[in-house]
């Protein structure tokens, strides 16, 4: 509500901050692995964060959940809860666990109680600035590095400290035995607690500082705070963001994806608070140097992309003064190992995109923020443990989800350029390794949107691909020139050219050099090109009474290129026909294109001659005189 007081803005910020992120991370660990249950009991303030994943029985299990859930519902009469007694409770109740229903019922009454005295038993705090409870903590934590084990004929029950000597408090995790288990999956679930143990300790220090750490404003400050009316702010907020977003073919924006997009937006705006988004990019600049990028450095194209979204955010500010809150969320850890990337270069690409962002509105990080113990070789291995899902089922989603199918399609291609291939690798043995590692890249990126989707609940998810503009909204954050491969480019994967108009925008590296624009450098050392007066002629050769000619030849083309890379290369003009001609004995393809209007094949010879066409320069000229095919 508009009404929020500022009393209650602590507590209201904690709940954004951390209460639906722990909750959504326990949800996702009990169902992967199948637990009985898992909570995190915080020290200060009391908050109990569960998941419940059994229904409810007439046995032990039922009875004693039913009472941990008693539990997160206390009095709060103070703000910390006696964790040391609660082990005690909680060990008593577990070894009961194998007596008869009418004990296990007794003696949940009296740990009933006793939780209540634990809970209003709160010492004053000592000059020193720790109290009992934290010194009983301490010591629980100093007993085992690695927590407490508790075994039962039935359930194997663990408590693992979170944070240092447990001051942020403890996490449960209830285990149902089962004696056929496999050794790999034991393996792997006994990772998966550890990856959830340092992921909840790493959401309860640092998420307020991931993009909602602004409190909700009184209605009187609401009142004061708008330089123009709020619907005002809010119909020049959609306006400036549609400057942004991407509308391709399957655009679904309207009615049904704007609607969930604005009701975000004035929620955000209702309580005065940043407009909170998160975009998952900037992994690593491509290796292929040859075609695609300058160097295997940041340099003016990321620089380009930091400058859109900075004057995004200055013009959000200007009539929304919270403004908006942008969180990059760095995915080159994810997906290194699949483009066959050393980590170290991909900590050293971070690096670098931080000493670019200049914008107090847009904030970076990455899997090493979210892991920052796990060792840098096992943390996509952690991500996996805990939100991947196998090949298999990856496979199912790739038919069932339409903007999943294609952001693998795009994988594919992307890994056209990025593999190295051995000589003499043919054509098909290309597409397999390809496919096998976009699949491998869609198990990253599953595994990854599910951790992002847990750690920002309340973010507005934005996305570098083009969606269909529903769950998630694709944006432009760089343009690319007129005759590239690609309708939407991304600057990690191309260089930045300054057009003779004075425009910014991104090339391939291949294109540039075929066009003949000059390579500069910036006063800072970010290399660019610039466009220049040369222009690659095109063959235009038909007879004065063939002037009307609407088609169109494109050689030099390389065999992974498909009818639909054609459609979506040429732009301009309805095709009304394409003809694939692939020779036995040349390795590179061409193809006769058929316009409905000849101005069209005109404008499509004049622009796209010498453009980069999935990874290779292609020549577009007219047919030669007297060759119809």
């Amino acid at each position: 509500s508009t009404g929020v007081q500022a009393s209650r803005t602590s507590e209201h910020t904690m709940q954004i901050a951390t209460k639906s992120s722990t909750q959504k991370i326990l949800e996702v660990f009990s169902s992967r692995h199948n637990l009985v249950h898992a909570s995190a009991w915080l020290t200060d303030p009391l908050m109990v964060y569960a998941s419940w994943t059994q229904e409810a029985k007439e046995t032990y299990d039922s009875e004693f959940l039913r009472q941990l859930r008693e539990a997160a519902t206390l009095p709060k009469t103070t703000n910390t809860l006696n964790h040391n007694k609660f082990i005690q409770i909680l060990e008593e109740q577990l070894k009961e666990s194998t007596k008869s229903t009418e004990n296990t019922k007794l003696s949940l009454e009296r740990a009933e109680q006793q939780l209540k005295e634990a809970a209003e038993g709160t010492k004053p705090k000592t000059p020193n600035g720790n109290n009992e409870i934290i010194q009983q903590l301490e010591e629980f934590a100093k007993s085992s590095n690695e927590g407490k084990t508790i075994e039962t004929d039935n359930y194997t029950s663990y408590l693992l400290p979170l944070g240092t000597h447990s001051n942020l408090g403890i996490l449960l995790i209830v285990e149902e035995k089962n004696q056929q288990k496999d050794p790999q999956e034991s393996e792997q679930q006994k990772y998966a607690r550890e990856v959830v143990q340092e992921l909840v300790t790493s959401v309860l220090v640092n998420s307020p500082k991931w993009g909602l750490e602004s409190s909700p404003k009184s209605q009187a400050e609401l009142e004061t705070l708008f330089p123009v009316s709020l619907e005002d702010s809010f119909a020049r907020f959609m306006e400036e963001f549609e400057k942004l977003r991407k509308k391709p073919k399957h655009d679904e924006w309207e009615p049904k994806g704007r609607l969930i997009f604005e009701s975000k937006v004035r929620h955000f705006m209702s309580i005065g608070v940043p407009i909170a988004m998160v975009l998952p990019s900037f992994p690593f600049k491509s290796s292929n140097t040859k075609h695609k990028v300058i160097a295997r450095h940041a340099d003016m194209a990321e620089k380009l992309a930091f400058n859109r979204l900075q004057a995004f955010g200055d013009a959000v500010r200007s009539f929304y003064p919270p403004g908006m809150s942008l969180v990059i969320v760095s995915d080159g850890r994810v997906y290194s190992s699949q483009f066959e990337i050393d980590i170290e270069y991909v900590l050293s690409f971070q690096r670098e995109i931080k000493k670019l962002n200049t914008s107090s509105d847009v904030g970076i990080i990455g899997l090493g923020d979210f892991l920052p113990i796990t060792p840098e070789a096992s943390k996509r291995a952690g991500l996996l443990a805990l939100f991947g899902q196998s090949l298999e089922q990856v496979d199912e989603i790739l038919r069932t989800n339409a903007d999943f199918n294609r952001v693998y399609c795009g994988f594919k291609k992307f890994m056209a350029e990025e593999l190295h291939f051995p000589e003499g690798t043919v054509v098909k043995q290309r597409r397999v390794k390809c496919a096998g590692a976009a699949r491998e890249m869609m198990k990253s990126n599953d595994a990854y949107a599910r951790l992002v989707e847990c750690l920002f609940p309340h973010h507005i998810r934005l996305s570098i691909h083009a969606h269909s503009n529903v769950e998630k909204v694709g944006v432009t954050i760089a343009s690319m020139i007129p005759g590239s491969d690609m309708q939407w480019g991304t600057p990690w994967h191309n260089c930045a050219v300054l057009r003779k108009n004075g425009d910014w925008e991104l090339i391939r590296k291949n294109m540039a050099l075929v066009r003949g624009y000059e390579l500069k450098e910036t006063e800072d050392g970010l290399p660019y090109f610039v466009e220049g007066d040369k222009k690659i002629e095109a063959k235009i050769e038909f007879e004065e009474e063939e002037k009307g000619n609407t088609r169109v030849y494109i050689g030099d083309m390389l065999p992974e290129v498909t009818e639909t890379d054609i459609r979506e290369f040429c732009t301009q003009g309805n095709i009304t026909k394409i003809e694939i001609v692939c020779p036995k004995k040349w390795h590179l393809m061409h193809a006769f294109l058929t316009f409905e209007a000849s101005q069209d094949a005109i404008w499509t010879v004049e622009n796209l001659n010498g453009a980069s066409l999935c990874g290779g320069v292609v020549r577009v000229e007219f047919p030669r005189k007297g060759n119809k095919e």
